[in-house]
């Protein structure tokens, strides 16, 4: 059979539970170094980023945040919310044009609300406005 020739012809292994072989000193010293290189430079790195940035803010320090408003600035996003808000309740509680040459105008939504429930109501009849209730 020659499955049992090559395992005749091979020294049989020993079961040593471990390796053989130990791991060369060399090896575990460059990969000690190296590794230590690493961190060394990424520490100074992050040094250098740390001293260049703090140097930017000059020397009245950190800028001053007021409080006044609450706890935190307002991002660009909710600045431009509050802009489009404060423009549409101007929108919605002022008179102006739509269309000049059709001669339509926008009222304010208030007395728009009471025009329509006055004319609404004057367009009901009094017994469908109480069958409406029931």
């Amino acid at each position: 059979m020659p499955h049992e020739s090559l395992s005749a012809a091979a020294p049989p292994a020993a079961n040593l539970g471990y390796e053989p072989k130990d791991a060369s000193p060399r090896v575990i010293a460059i990969t000690v170094a190296i590794l230590g290189g690493g961190i060394f430079m990424t520490l100074a790195v992050c040094a250098w980023l740390y001293l260049a940035s703090s140097s930017q803010t000059g020397a009245a320090g950190p800028r001053q945040t007021s409080f006044a408003e609450g706890w935190r600035e307002k991002t660009g996003i909710e600045q431009d919310q509050e802009a489009l808000r404060r423009e549409v309740e101007a929108h919605l509680n002022s008179y102006g044009w739509i269309d000049n040459s059709k001669r339509r105008v926008r009222i304010p939504i208030d007395r728009a609300m009471e025009q329509m429930a006055r004319e609404g109501a004057a367009k009901t009849k009094p017994t469908e406005a109480a069958e409406g209730r029931r």
